[in-house]
């Protein structure tokens, strides 16, 4: 596994060994160097299946509920977008994309302080995504994808009532103590 430094602290991608042959395809996404580098303690497991075009996010935990995710294409691909929403960072407010292939074994860690989201430029794009603490519905928040400076290459994404009515990215900008 190859595990590269990005521009944003503490965000790293994965590139995992992708062994192919006339059966298909069969690659690691997860063994002791992520879980004792990236991820001392893995605590719950998502799996998503999304058809071409489907925003999911962007999405964090706050407080004591604050993820850090390590997330991989299992089927598809995707764009995977991370804001980074840490007060302090010299990348607060901008934005990580990277387009993710499952075909090439790849990934990607977030650590705490990002609102994380994809989205599917194919039909039937699988994700698993491993976080380091609990899902709590009272400490989540969101960005809404909209507010970001990014263009996806989707024309008429999908995008869930509860993902559009996100705050837009200026107001985590206007006022940091929403932040981490």
């Amino acid at each position: 596994m190859k595990i590269s430094d990005t521009n944003f602290y503490g965000l790293k991608l994965i590139e995992g060994v992708v062994f192919k042959d006339e059966r298909g395809l069969f690659f690691k996404n997860f063994n002791l160097d992520l879980k004792n580098v990236l991820m001392p303690q893995p605590v719950e497991s998502y799996f998503s299946r999304s058809v071409k075009g489907a925003i999911r996010g962007l999405h964090f935990q706050r407080g004591k509920y604050a993820q850090a995710k390590l997330v991989f294409c299992v089927s598809g691909s995707f764009i995977d977008l991370a804001t980074d929403l840490r007060r302090e960072s010299k990348t607060f407010g901008q934005t990580f994309v990277a387009k993710l292939d499952a075909n090439l074994g790849q990934g990607v860690f977030l650590p705490e302080g990002f609102a994380h989201g994809i989205c599917s430029l194919e039909d039937n794009t699988e994700m698993v995504a491993v976080s380091s603490a609990k899902h709590s519905p009272a400490d989540e928040g969101g960005v809404l994808w909209s507010s970001l400076d990014v263009v996806l290459p989707v024309e008429n994404p999908i995008v869930s009532t509860k993902d559009t009515k996100l705050p837009g990215i200026d107001v985590y900008i206007a006022d940091r103590s929403l932040c981490f």
